[in-house]
């Protein structure tokens, strides 16, 4: 059948639905309408029944699927070969083709060149030998060997949190002051005087007896919170940790920086190991403190009674007891009174004054 001629068939039966379709309209009798109804449901239905029938009688029709046959091979004989250009051909450099797998060996890597890792200067070992066996000042007394290792200690503090300035103080829980005994910084500014507890870091410190940490301090606010430098330095942010000793506030070790957020919580941590050696050291050296003091209190009383001393004359006398006093413990003012047992009165012989007069 011609396609001219499917199409003439296709129009007439698609003519034949809006007709059965308009009855429904042109008459008012049920039955005709009934009847046009159910004509144009078994209209369609056939339609559809007749048109799947047909598609699928011409899907069946069609020749079976054939795979392709393989090409054969072409031979390395037929290709075409090329030449190529001068300088860019390629040689095989060995024509050994066993290749050999080692099997079972663990893999080794290497390690990197430690002699050439960094630059090492010619006074290196001058140097760490200069800084690591360091003496302790000679004939000092306890305070002043406890500075000096304190010194130490604040630089390393200082290096290891990349500080502007470290700093200890002493706490005084009678007087109600701190008091700068050893700092390390980069400024020249430190104030070294007594603070009384206002209301600064270092004193908030001092009245809640917890660590206290600032990370972002405005240029206004910098000289009313911290108050060892005497001029404007920058400082951005500050840590800082209570020390305690036998229980109780003793001192403050603190930290600041000119760069925002330098510190964090770890920092107050870290500071606190620290505060744990320094109380450590404040210990041993308290220990030998009273040990040299007793031995000290000892010699001094056994300097005045013993029983083989002759003393000529009674400046001798005085000048022993002064020593003995002076050994025994510590004063400002130091006066010998004696009774005169001849004139029946009561005379100062010797009157030592360490405090100033004004």
């Amino acid at each position: 059948m011609s396609l001219r001629q499917r199409i003439k068939k296709r129009i007439f039966i698609f003519i034949l639905i809006p007709v059965l379709s308009s009855v429904q309209f042109f008459t008012d009798d049920l039955i005709i309408k009934i009847i046009s109804s159910v004509l144009l449901v078994v209209y369609v239905g056939f339609i559809i029944f007749l048109r799947d029938s047909v598609h699928t009688e011409e899907i069946s029709e069609k020749e079976p699927y054939e795979e392709p046959e393989e090409p054969e091979p072409v031979s390395h004989a037929k290709e075409k070969k090329y030449d190529t250009d001068s300088g860019e051909e390629f040689k095989i450099v060995s024509g050994n083709k066993n290749i050999e797998i080692a099997k079972g060996r663990p893999a080794t890597f290497a390690g990197p060149d430690l002699g050439k890792s960094y630059f090492k200067p010619p006074d290196l070992k001058s140097n760490f030998e200069k800084i690591a066996t360091e003496k302790p000042p000679d004939n000092v007394s306890h305070d002043e060997h406890f500075s000096f290792i304190l010194g130490k200690i604040l630089h390393v503090v200082k290096e290891a949190f990349l500080a502007h300035t470290s700093l200890f103080f002493w706490y005084n829980k009678k007087k109600k002051r701190l008091t700068l005994e050893k700092f390390a910084s980069s400024s020249q500014d430190i104030v070294q005087q007594k603070f009384d507890i206002e209301d600064d870091i270092l004193s908030k410190i001092v009245q809640k007896e917890e660590p206290e940490l600032l990370t972002d301090i405005t240029p206004k606010a910098e000289m009313d919170v911290i108050r060892y430098y005497s001029s404007p330095q920058g400082i951005k942010s500050f840590a800082g940790v209570p020390l305690y000793f036998k229980e109780r506030l003793a001192g403050i070790l603190a930290i600041d920086s000119k760069v925002n957020d330098a510190f964090g919580i770890e920092t107050l941590y870290s500071l606190g190991r620290f505060v744990r050696v320094i109380s450590l050291i404040i210990t041993l050296f308290d220990e030998k403190f009273n040990e040299n003091q007793s031995e000290q209190r000892l010699k001094a009383l056994l300097d005045i009674l013993v029983s083989d001393k002759k003393f000529e004359t009674e400046a001798e006398l005085f000048d022993v007891i002064e020593r003995s006093v002076q050994n025994l413990l510590p004063w400002d003012v130091f006066t010998l009174v004696y009774y005169d047992s001849v004139e029946k009165k009561f005379r100062t012989s010797k009157i030592n004054n360490k405090t100033s007069l004004k």
